[in-house]
């Protein structure tokens, strides 16, 4: 996860980027928690609540 927001914060570098992911333990800590207070700036990064199968669609499966 670390790498995918090196990723996008490189091929977006002149914007704000906010991404909406669920709270997967990859999503959290770690590398990805020293990227995010890295970038304070431009990367925001929003959880969904930890059961919402209303939010993941493909929950709905």
């Amino acid at each position: 996860m670390a790498e995918f927001l090196r990723i996008v914060l490189a091929q977006f570098s002149d914007k704000q980027v906010i991404l909406v992911w669920d709270t997967v333990h990859t999503h959290k800590g770690g590398e990805v928690l020293r990227i995010e207070q890295e970038y304070p700036q431009r990367l925001k990064l929003m959880y969904l609540p930890t059961y919402s199968p209303w939010l993941n669609p493909i929950e709905m499966l």
